[in-house]
């Protein structure tokens, strides 16, 4: 967070607009007087925030309001990055066209892409094309999963004909509805398409929807932790 001449910068922390609309919420709400959404300026990197974060900001705004500049770091370290819950590292997810299953545990040294999508959605085949284009790219250890948060036995047919119609290149099936929830709740957001980059069985990057500036986000994340 830095301080100058009245208006605040916060940068490096933000992964959607619900995040950038709480920040604002609490500067307002620790007095520092008049700020509406054109005078934060916002840096989006899209990295995991620690649970305890809103409140963290809350009090380092708090000290830093009444200082000409100030700087304060809220980016977690990569030791910080909440690992996923061993149930659902443990989870099978049945893949389509009679694959197989498979856990994400399997692949712990891989830098996993996990999309939560649908058939029936309409943001979910704007996302396709672009995690094909990412898969395309050869980035090494890198494993797309798109996971469908509709029923296996109901689903069937519609999700493996949707498969052919967008041409998913990569692995695609079901997981059990506990499975989809709780990922849901890490989120806090029910819709679709939602992606959770994980590296080292630690969660690294959570992104809501498929507009231009979350793809943009989400390919730049997979890279930066690619490179590490």
């Amino acid at each position: 967070v830095k301080k100058k001449n009245g208006t605040y910068f916060v940068s490096g922390i933000v992964s959607d607009e619900r995040t950038k609309n709480r920040i604002i919420e609490i500067i307002k709400n620790q007095g520092v007087g008049n700020l509406d959404a054109n005078n934060l300026k916002v840096n989006i990197n899209a990295d995991y925030l620690s649970g305890d974060w809103q409140a963290k900001l809350a009090r380092q705004i708090a000290t830093v309001k009444n200082s000409k500049t100030a700087f304060v770091q809220l980016q977690n370290e990569t030791s910080d990055y909440p690992p996923v819950p061993v149930e659902l590292s443990n989870a099978e997810i049945l893949l389509a066209n009679n694959a197989g299953t498979i856990k994400l545990k399997d692949y712990t040294d891989d830098l996993i892409v996990l999309a939560f999508v649908a058939d029936w959605a309409g943001p979910v085949r704007m996302l396709i094309p672009e995690l094909n284009k990412l898969h395309s790219e050869n980035i090494k250890n890198l494993r797309i999963i798109a996971v469908s948060i509709e029923n296996a036995k109901d689903n069937k047919i519609d999700f493996e004909k949707f498969i052919r119609q967008t041409n998913i290149k990569f692995q695609s099936g079901w997981a059990d509805k506990k499975f989809t929830e709780e990922f849901f709740r890490i989120s806090d957001f029910n819709g679709i398409p939602q992606t959770f980059i994980i590296k080292n069985g630690r969660l690294r990057g959570v992104f809501i929807g498929a507009s231009h500036k979350v793809i943009e986000s989400l390919n730049n994340q997979v890279k930066k932790i690619s490179n590490q």
